[in-house]
């Protein structure tokens, strides 16, 4: 598998984060007061903050904006990543062997931009990166190939020189269709996806393994 180019999703794939993010929209409508489904990240899930915030004032008749519910449910992740965020197995040695061989790395996340970035910072990685593409700031979720292209644009790669690595399955459906090389993780929040997750991947990180056993079956 020869790579030119590297984009990483960031929760669930790279940091340990995916179980907060499911009770963020929980914490968030509780914190006005208003009784909610505990599991309603479930439906949220292929969304972006700001679609995710659409649906929870719809859905539970807050009084508040889009841009409201949005800050509040970034306070809420931005303190865990300020303070307890850690890496998943393996990353930071799965990112060191790609920077030793020169190759470009992007994360493409469904995260905004100020909690992601805090983040990086707390578990070292920051700098590995040499974009961070939002699917805010893209405008699409990464059920929508924008954000995948516009990262390969960047790193002037194609598809098939461009390897993505995931915990979503929708997005790995993305990045999959386009032709790119792609990499499943297994993450305990997506259990019920892991069998698709599998079969579509070309390479795949089950439970318990470290991300660095990819390295063997990489070629840069």
């Amino acid at each position: 598998m020869k790579i030119k180019a590297a984009i990483f999703d960031a929760d669930g794939t790279l940091l340990d984060s995916m179980g907060q993010w499911n009770l963020v929209p929980y914490k968030y409508v509780k914190s006005l007061g208003v009784a909610a489904d505990e599991n309603i990240a479930e439906k949220l899930f292929t969304m972006t903050i700001s679609e995710a915030a659409e649906f929870i004032i719809d859905e539970y008749k807050l009084s508040v904006t889009v841009e409201e519910a949005v800050e509040g449910m970034d306070a809420i992740i931005r303190e865990f990543y300020k303070n307890d965020v850690k890496l998943k197995d393996g990353a930071g040695e799965l990112l060191e062997f790609f920077k030793s061989r020169g190759i470009p790395m992007v994360i493409g996340t469904s995260t905004d931009r100020d909690c992601i970035e805090v983040g990086l910072e707390r578990t070292g990685i920051s700098a590995y990166f040499d974009r961070i593409y939002t699917s805010t700031e893209v405008g699409k979720s990464k059920e929508k190939p924008d954000l995948f292209i516009q990262a390969m644009e960047f790193m002037e790669s194609s598809p098939d020189e461009t390897i993505v690595f995931e915990d979503g399955l929708y997005s790995l459906r993305t990045a999959a269709a386009l032709g790119m090389k792609t990499v499943g993780i297994f993450d305990e929040v997506s259990l019920s996806n892991q069998k698709e997750l599998k079969e579509l991947a070309d390479l795949y990180v089950d439970e318990g393994e470290s991300l660095a056993t990819l390295i063997e079956g990489l070629e840069c």
